[in-house]
């Protein structure tokens, strides 16, 4: 999907020279899980907004991706003006041994230490720290 390529592209571009800091000791392993864990959770979450949020009806959509990175912790948020969808809900509802449907919903919240979504002004807003 054309927004895996540029989140993968951004990755990329953010990485370049990191390997050569880390071996050095400039840049941590805890870095290197962060950047691998917002490139999956950025890239599940929004190329699930586009493959299924953008096809429901004929109307115009956007999705805006905010990553923050502070010092060990990265936060992503991903917002869109599809229709409502509350991950959190999904995750209630899932079997005690993770069997089902709803593998990336499972793996956002086996990554993320904290998983908020809000409905604000028609807008939904998922936010994930790291």
């Amino acid at each position: 999907m054309a927004v895996n390529g540029i989140v993968d592209s951004l990755y990329a571009s953010n990485m370049i020279g990191k390997s050569a800091m880390s071996a050095i000791g400039l840049f941590s392993p805890l870095n290197h899980f962060l950047y691998a864990a917002s490139n999956m959770l950025v890239s599940g979450s929004a190329g699930n907004v586009v493959q299924h949020g953008f096809p429901l009806d004929r109307k115009q959509h956007s999705a805006d991706i905010r990553v923050i990175h502070k010092e060990d912790e990265v936060i992503l948020r991903i917002r869109d003006n599809c229709a409502a969808f509350d991950p959190s809900e999904y995750h209630r509802s899932m079997q005690p041994d993770g069997s089902g449907k709803n593998v990336g919903i499972q793996i956002v919240y086996g990554i993320a230490k904290e998983v908020n979504y809000q409905n604000l002004l028609g807008m939904n807003v998922l936010t994930m720290r790291i």
